[in-house]
C-alpha cells in the first residue's frame, strides 16, 4: 500500500509516530479533528505503517444501521482486516449497542479504528453515548490540530492537489502566484483539507491557466459567505433564501461526509424532502 499521507508538520509526525507504536501493539485507536481536517486519512496511514501488506482497512459509515456493515465487518475480522469506525459521534443506540458487541468479539484478532468529530467522554457523561463503548475505542486518543495551526501542511497539501487536479485536466499549471500563496496563508480555512482541495480543484478547472500559475482571485475563497455570494440590498428574497437553504445544505452534508440519512435527521426533514431540495437547487454531492 503505498502512502500519500501528507505531514510536513512536526506536530503532525509525533501524533503520527506515537499512534503508530499503539497500533503496533493491536490498541484501539480513537481520531478526533473538526471535519475535513483528515481523520480518515490519518488512519489509513496508521493502518499502512502497522502492516503495509495487509488487505485494505474495512469502512464502517457510522451512519448507516448494522445490518448494513455488520455482516461485513464480521468477514473482515475473520480475514484478519483491520475495521475502521468511520464518525462514531454518529452512532444511534442500535449501532452503539451492535457496535459494542462486534468489538468485544474483535479484540486480539483485528485492529481497531474509530473517529470522532465530538468528545465521546462528553458525550458519554451527557448520555448520549454508551460509556462502555467509548473505552473500548479509546484506548489510545489522538486529536488532530485543524489546517489553520498547520501552515507546513498547509502548503504541502496545497502543491499535492494543484499538481493532481492539474494532471486529472490536462492544464499546464505549475504553482501558486505569490498573491495566491498570501491569500491561501491567510484564510482560516473552517472546512479544513476537504476544502482546500475543493478550492484548488476549483481553481485549475475554472482558472484561465494562462501564466500557468493559479492567481489568488480565481481561488474564491469565503465564496460561501454572504460577503462573497453578491447577496446585498437589491437582492430578491427568494434567490437570498436559496442561498442560504444551498449553503448551510452543503455545510450538513459536508459534516456528516455526504450521508442524506443523517443529514436529515440532522435538518429535522425527510430524506425525500432534502433529496427534492438538493435536486431542486443543484446540490452536488451525497448519497
Amino acid at each position: 500500500m503505498q502512502s500519500l499521507f501528507i505531514a510536513e508538520s512536526l506536530i503532525l509526525r509525533e501524533k503520527l509516530e506515537l499512534a503508530a507504536r499503539f497500533a503496533a501493539e493491536n490498541m484501539p485507536i480513537l481520531i478526533m479533528g473538526e471535519p475535513g481536517a483528515g481523520k480518515a486519512a490519518f488512519a489509513e496511514e496508521i493502518y499502512r505503517r502497522r502492516n503495509a501488506e495487509c488487505a485494505a482497512l474495512f469502512r464502517i459509515n457510522c451512519f448507516s444501521p448494522p445490518e448494513d456493515w455488520y455482516g461485513g465487518a464480521a468477514g473482515a475480522i475473520r480475514q484478519g482486516r483491520g475495521l475502521f469506525f468511520n464518525g462514531v459521534d454518529g452512532f444511534n443506540a442500535e449501532n452503539q449497542e451492535a457496535a459494542l458487541r462486534l468489538i468485544e468479539g474483535a479484540l486480539g484478532r483485528a485492529f481497531i479504528i474509530a473517529s470522532s468529530r465530538l468528545d465521546l467522554e462528553q458525550m458519554a457523561l451527557n448520555g448520549s453515548f454508551r460509556k462502555d463503548l467509548a473505552l473500548r475505542i479509546g484506548v489510545f486518543p489522538v486529536c488532530l490540530p485543524p489546517l489553520r495551526q498547520r501552515p507546513e501542511d498547509l502548503k504541502a497539501l496545497s502543491v499535492f492537489f494543484l499538481k493532481h487536479s492539474a494532471a486529472a485536466c490536462k492544464k499546464k499549471i505549475t504553482g501558486f502566484s505569490d498573491s495566491a500563496m498570501e491569500r491561501l496563508a491567510l484564510y482560516s480555512w473552517p472546512g479544513n483539507a476537504r476544502e482546500l482541495k475543493n478550492r484548488v480543484e476549483y481553481a485549475v478547472i475554472t482558472g484561465s491557466a494562462e501564466t500557468g500559475l493559479v492567481e489568488a482571485s480565481e481561488l474564491e475563497l469565503g465564496r460561501f459567505s454572504a460577503a462573497g455570494s453578491g447577496i446585498g440590498p437589491e437582492t430578491a428574497l427568494k434567490d437570498a433564501v436559496d442561498f442560504f437553504k444551498t449553503e448551510f445544505i452543503k455545510k450538513t452534508l459536508e459534516f456528516y461526509d455526504g450521508n442524506r440519512s443523517a443529514a436529515a435527521r440532522s435538518l429535522d426533514i425527510q430524506r425525500t424532502y432534502l433529496c427534492a431540495l438538493i435536486k431542486s437547487l443543484g446540490i452536488d454531492g451525497g448519497v
